[in-house]
């Protein structure tokens, strides 16, 4: 699937050298938290969108997007001050991520994404952090627990 990006982003792409740089910022979320944690792949704190994203050293590999469908993938934090870890530890239920692909340049608009993930299967060690990215699809959700059928709703099919 053709992904819509900035002219910007698109000469960066295509161009063989380019001074822009593109940024992962992730928001975590959880019903445990007060307010979410925010981080960007960068040496320096970056605002986007009113929203400050803590300098963090992180890989996240964007998901597969392969005949209509977003392929789950994986993400690895650096473990370095523990703090992420804690909170992640303290969670009851899995947090949800959104992650976005940014330009340093022009930080408030976002170029790829979001990506809505539910983080499963977390590991940690000594150096790093990691865990599954569940893709989130919500297409595939039901609307309604009601089923429109004949029995329930027989004058629809009249």
């Amino acid at each position: 699937m053709a992904r819509i990006v900035s002219a910007t982003a698109q000469q960066a792409v295509n161009a063989p050298q380019t001074n822009q740089v593109f940024l992962v910022i992730v928001e975590i979320t959880h019903t445990d938290l007060v307010t979410p944690l925010r981080f960007v792949n960068n040496n320096v704190d970056i605002t986007s969108n009113g929203n400050v994203y803590t300098a963090c050293a992180f890989n996240f590999t964007p998901p597969a997007d392969e005949d209509g469908t977003i392929k789950n993938t994986q993400i690895i934090i650096d473990n370095v001050d523990r703090s992420i870890t804690q909170v992640i530890r303290a969670l009851v239920g899995p947090p949800s991520l959104s992650i976005s692909i940014i330009l340093a340049d022009n930080p408030n608009d976002i170029e790829v994404g979001p990506w809505e993930f539910i983080l499963r299967n977390v590991t940690y060690n000594i150096s790093t952090i990691g865990g599954d990215l569940i893709y989130l699809n919500y297409l595939l959700d039901y609307f309604s627990p009601i089923v429109y059928n004949a029995n329930n709703f027989p004058g629809l099919y009249a």
